[in-house]
C-alpha cells in the first residue's frame, strides 16, 4: 500500500530513508526468523466555522520486528515515522515531522539476567529547524540463584532537548541503582540504594539526589491458624546536592502554611487575619478583594509554622500597570507583636512575571509581612499570590530527610464465620527543605461475624494522629466508627444498612463531627425487572461555622429486559441540604433513562435523556444512536447530542461516521460532524482515514 499527502521533496527523502532503515530491520529479523509486521495509516481533515476554515492531512508508518536468534538471546525492534501537514485558510502549509526508533535486548547468561534498551525521537518543521530530540538507554541485571539474595542493579541514561530556540531547556539525567533481596518462608528483606543526577547543559548546573531504603516483612501464623501476625518496617532516607560552577547564588522558595491579611495603619500591632489565597499556588485568579490602588492600608502576610530564614518577597499581581510603591516589612512571632526589618523601600517591579520585588536583610521568623502606604488610583491592580524566598549557593547541600514507617496486624479466625482483630501503623519524618518534621499514628479494630447464611455483620474502628514536631501546636486527632449489616433475605432481595460517626479534634477541642447512616435495598421484581433504591442521611457539625449541615439523599434505579434485544434503565435521585443556623435550604433532583433496542442482527439503536434541577438552574440532555450493519465489511453509524437548559447556551450535535473493512488487515473510514451552538456560528470537522496492517 502506497500513502502519500503533498509533494514535498524533502518529505520524500525522509520517507525513502525510513524505507531503507525497514528494510533492513526486516531483512536481519528474517535471518534470525523474526516476527514482524507493521502499519501505515493516512488521513485528511477539515474542520472550521462558517467564516474560517483549516485541513490537516496526517500519515503515520510504524514497523516492528522480535526474534530470539538463540535460547538466551531475545530482541525487539521498532519503529514509528509521522508527517503532519495543517493550513488555516488561504495561508501556507506548516508541517512537521517525528521518527521515533526504540529497541529492547534480553541476555540469560547462566544465573545472570542482562537486559537493556534504548530509544530515539527527532521532530522538526518546515524549515528543518528542530524542534524536540530524545534519547534514552538504559541497561538492567539480575541475578537468578536459588536460595541466595536475589541481586540486581540498573543504569538509566537520557538526553533532551525540547525546543531549544525558544526555552533553552537542554538537560542529561542519569540514575544508578542497586540493591537486594532474600526471603525465607516468613521473612523477607529489601535493600536498594539510588543515585540520581540531572544536568542543565546550558549552565552546567547539576541537582544529585542520593536516596537508600530498606524494607523488612515477617509474618506468622500459630494455634492451627487461629492466630495470624504481619509486621513490617520500611526506613528510607534522601539527601539532595547541587553543584555549579559559577560563584553566584539562587533564589529557594520558602513554602509557607498559610498566608495572612489585614487592612492596618498601623502595623506596629493587632494580629493579622487568616488569608489561605495568598499562598495557594494560583496565580491567575485574584486572591482576594485585595486593590493596591483603592488606598486601603494593605499588609500581606506569611506564616511559616516554624522560624526560617528569609530575605527576599515577590508581590504578584495581575495586570501590568505600574505605579511607584512605598513599602515596610515587618517580623513577628506569635502575629500580635510586629518588628520592623527595613522601612521606606521601593518595590521594584517584574512586568515578565507580574510581581514587585522586595529584596532585604536575611531574617528568621515565623511571621512576615508587607505593608504598602495608601494609595488611591484609577485603575485596579489586583494581588494574586505572595511568595517568600531565600538566597542560597548554587553548590552544596540541600538537605536530607529520614523517614521510618512501621505497621503490624493481628487477626483472630476461631471459626470460618467470626474474624476479629487490630493494626497499627506509624510514621516518623524528619525536617528536609520542604517539609517540617512530622509524626502519625494509627490504629484500627475490626470484626466481621457471619454466623447465618442471610446476614453479614462488620465492625470497625479507626484512631489517628498526627503533628508537626518543629511548629509545637497540639496534636491533631482523628476517629471513626462504623457497623453495616448485611442481609441476604433470599436470591431476589438484599439489604444493607450502616451507620458511621466521625470526628476531628485539636489537642481537647474537637474541630469537627460527622454522622452518616445509609439504607440500600436491591430486589428482583421480576426476570427481567431489576430496582434498587439508597437512602442516604448525614449531620456535619465544624467548630470553624456556626451552622451545622443537614444532608439526606434517596436514589432509586429500575433496570430491565423487556426482551432479548432490549435494555431499560431508569433512575431518579433526589438530595436536600439544609442549614440548622442561616436556615438555608438546597435541594437537586435529577432523572434519566437511557433505552438499548436491537432491532435486527444489522441496526442497534440507543437513546438515553436526563434532566436535572436545582432552585438556580434547570439542564436537560438528549443522546440518540444508531448502528447499521449491512455486511460483514461495512458499517454505518449516526448520532444526535441535544443540551439545552434555564441558564447557558444550547447546543445540538449531529456526527455521521462509517468503516469499510477493504481486507482483514485494511479498512477506510470516514466521518462528518457539526455543531449548532446558540449565539456562535456553526463548527464542522469531516475526516477520512486509511489504515493497513502487515
Amino acid at each position: 500500500m502506497k500513502t502519500s499527502f503533498g509533494n514535498s521533496t524533502k518529505r520524500a527523502r525522509t520517507g525513502s530513508w525510513w524505507l531503507r532503515v525497514s528494510a533492513l530491520l526486516l531483512v536481519f529479523s528474517s535471518g534470525a526468523r523474526a516476527d514482524w509486521g507493521g502499519s501505515a495509516a493516512g488521513s485528511a481533515t477539515s474542520s472550521g466555522v462558517d467564516t474560517s476554515r483549516a485541513v490537516s492531512y496526517d500519515q503515520q508508518y510504524s514497523v516492528y520486528t522480535t526474534a530470539q536468534p538463540m535460547g538466551n538471546f531475545r530482541y525487539s525492534l521498532q519503529g514509528v515515522f509521522r508527517h503532519l501537514q495543517s493550513r488555516s485558510g488561504d495561508g501556507p502549509y506548516s508541517w512537521s515531522t517525528e521518527a521515533s526508533p526504540s529497541g529492547i535486548v534480553s541476555w540469560t547468561l547462566g544465573m545472570l539476567d542482562l537486559r537493556g534498551n534504548g530509544s530515539y525521537r527527532v521532530d522538526r518543521n518546515e524549515a528543518g529547524t528542530t524542534k524536540l530530540t530524545g534519547r534514552t538507554a538504559s541497561a538492567y541485571a539480575e541475578t537468578r540463584w536459588q536460595s541466595l539474595p536475589r541481586l540486581f542493579g540498573s543504569i538509566n541514561w537520557s538526553k533532551n532537548v525540547n525546543d531549544l530556540e525558544l526555552l533553552g531547556y537542554d538537560t542529561r539525567s542519569r540514575t544508578l541503582a542497586g540493591g537486594a533481596s532474600y526471603s525465607l518462608k516468613r521473612l523477607s528483606l529489601d535493600y536498594e540504594y539510588a543515585e540520581s543526577e540531572t544536568r542543565n547543559a546550558e549552565s552546567s548546573t547539576s541537582y544529585l539526589a542520593y536516596m537508600h531504603t530498606g524494607r523488612a516483612d515477617y509474618g506468622l501464623s500459630f494455634a492451627k491458624n487461629l492466630v495470624t501476625l504481619q509486621t513490617s518496617y520500611q526506613i528510607s532516607s534522601q539527601r539532595e546536592e547541587r553543584e555549579s560552577p559559577s560563584l553566584g547564588s539562587v533564589l529557594v522558595q520558602v513554602l509557607g502554611r498559610g498566608g495572612l491579611y489585614l487592612d492596618d495603619a498601623s502595623p506596629e500591632f493587632d494580629a493579622m487575619e487568616n488569608a489561605p489565597a495568598l499562598v495557594d499556588g494560583i496565580t491567575e485568579i485574584a486572591a482576594g478583594d485585595y486593590n493596591l490602588f483603592s488606598g486601603a492600608a494593605h499588609n500581606f502576610g506569611v506564616d511559616f509554622g516554624s522560624p526560617v530564614k528569609v530575605d527576599h518577597l515577590f508581590l504578584l499581581v495581575d495586570t501590568l500597570e505600574v505605579a511607584t510603591t512605598t513599602w515596610s516589612v515587618w517580623q513577628s512571632n506569635d502575629n500580635l507583636t510586629w518588628t520592623p526589618v527595613a522601612t521606606n523601600m521601593q518595590g521594584a517591579f517584574d512586568r515578565i512575571f507580574l510581581r514587585y520585588e522586595f529584596s532585604f536583610p536575611e531574617v528568621e521568623s515565623r511571621y512576615l509581612k508587607l505593608s504598602l502606604t495608601p494609595q488611591l488610583q484609577v485603575n485596579a491592580m489586583n494581588v494574586t499570590e505572595l511568595r517568600a524566598f531565600v538566597t542560597r549557593f548554587e553548590s552544596g547541600d540541600m538537605g536530607s530527610t529520614t523517614d521510618h514507617r512501621g505497621s503490624a496486624r493481628l487477626q483472630f479466625q476461631p471459626s470460618k464465620w467470626l474474624v476479629w482483630g487490630v493494626s497499627g501503623d506509624a510514621v516518623r519524618q524528619s525536617e528536609s527543605r520542604l517539609t517540617l518534621a512530622r509524626e502519625e499514628d494509627g490504629l484500627q479494630a475490626f470484626a466481621s461475624f457471619s454466623k447465618f447464611r442471610v446476614m453479614e455483620t462488620a465492625l470497625r474502628y479507626s484512631w489517628g494522629r498526627s503533628n508537626y514536631v518543629d511548629v509545637g501546636d497540639e496534636d491533631l486527632f482523628s476517629t471513626s466508627a462504623t457497623a453495616q449489616v448485611r442481609s441476604r433475605w433470599s436470591r431476589s432481595l438484599m439489604t444493607t444498612a450502616a451507620v458511621e460517626r466521625a470526628s476531628e479534634s485539636s489537642g481537647n477541642l474537637q474541630t469537627r463531627q460527622n454522622d452518616r447512616a445509609k439504607v440500600e435495598i436491591n430486589a428482583t421484581l421480576l426476570p427481567a425487572l431489576r430496582a434498587s433504591s439508597q437512602l442516604a442521611y448525614s449531620e456535619d457539625e465544624r467548630e470553624s461555622g456556626a451552622d451545622k449541615l443537614f444532608s439526606r439523599s434517596v436514589t432509586t434505579t429500575f433496570e430491565g429486559e423487556p426482551t432479548r434485544r432490549s435494555q431499560i434503565i431508569v433512575s431518579h435521585r433526589y438530595e436536600t441540604q439544609s442549614a440548622r443556623v442561616s436556615a438555608v435550604r438546597r435541594y437537586r433532583a435529577s432523572v434519566s433513562g437511557r433505552v438499548n433496542y436491537q432491532m435486527s442482527e444489522m441496526i442497534t439503536m440507543t437513546a438515553s435523556a436526563s434532566r436535572s434541577e436545582d432552585p438556580t438552574r434547570t439542564d436537560n440532555s438528549y443522546d440518540g444512536l444508531i448502528s447499521w450493519t449491512p455486511s460483514k465489511k461495512w458499517t454505518v453509524g449516526g448520532s444526535y447530542n441535544r443540551i439545552d437548559g434555564s441558564r447557558g447556551e444550547s447546543s445540538n450535535q449531529y456526527s455521521l461516521q462509517s468503516t469499510y473493512y477493504w481486507t482483514a488487515r485494511t479498512e477506510i473510514s470516514g466521518s462528518y460532524s457539526a455543531n449548532e451552538r446558540s449565539g456562535s456560528e456553526t463548527s464542522f470537522t469531516s475526516r477520512v482515514s486509511l489504515t493497513t496492517r502487515f
